[in-house]
């Protein structure tokens, strides 16, 4: 027998018809990577990869209620931003993993974002700091495979300590990688410090730039310099 002509034999079998021992035991053997998408093609489906823990393009942990989450990601999508998962610390200390695509959000208090390390698994590739982390806390979730990271919060460089850290943290990081990207809004670093954070980052790292553009502060290897990253 030929190969198509098997390959025609072959019919599928609906996921809900299996034993849920059955269910549960491909759920826990599946790639993460394929988990992700797995996860959007049934409720049942859905509830069994929580077992798991969370997959998501981009995790949003907040401590804004319902209603506020729910307006933040439809602004979100309004702008065609998609694969977001939002959950409240409370949910995201419940799960022992929380697996993230591309960014991990968070909107915490600094005793909060403490609470919430050690359920992370550091696998995201980019977090977005929110509401509340100071620059301590910053550093405790930089890992090695981490790509990048953004400071959205205004209140997270306002002391010289704070910048201090800041500058030590980009020139590591920016050490330990060949291609990071870092990023802060305007309100987040002022103009007097933005001209002290590019002199010292382009003299130690000269193949690095540090640029302002509209509102947004980016320090990025020269390479990427013309990407849109």
């Amino acid at each position: 027998m030929s190969p198509q002509q098997m390959k025609s034999k072959i019919k599928s079998i609906d996921f809900s018809t299996l034993p849920y021992s059955f269910q549960c035991r491909l759920t826990d053997l599946t790639p993460p990577k394929i988990l992700f998408n797995l996860r959007h093609t049934g409720h049942t489906i859905c509830k069994l990869t929580s077992r798991r823990g969370h997959f998501a393009r981009i995790l949003i942990v907040t401590t804004w209620n319902q209603l506020a989450r729910q307006n933040h990601i439809t602004s979100l999508e309004n702008n065609k931003i998609y694969g977001f998962r939002s959950l409240t610390l409370v949910e995201a200390l419940k799960c022992k993993h929380l697996y993230v695509r591309n960014h991990l959000v968070l909107s915490l208090t600094t005793q909060q974002s403490k609470l919430l390390k050690p359920s992370l698994v550091p696998i995201y590739g980019n977090i977005v700091f929110m509401c509340g982390p100071t620059m301590s806390d910053v550093i405790k979730f930089l890992h090695p495979r981490l790509i990048g990271f953004q400071l959205s919060d205004p209140n997270i460089l306002t002391t010289r300590q704070a910048m201090n850290q800041f500058v030590q943290t980009v020139l590591k990081f920016t050490h330990t990688r060949k291609r990071a990207i870092i990023i802060a809004y305007s309100n987040v670093i002022s103009p007097q410090f933005y001209h002290e954070l590019k002199t010292i980052v382009e003299s130690e790292r000269p193949s690095y730039r540090v640029v302002l553009k509209g509102e947004v502060v980016t320090v990025k290897h020269k390479s990427l310099m013309k990407l849109n990253v």
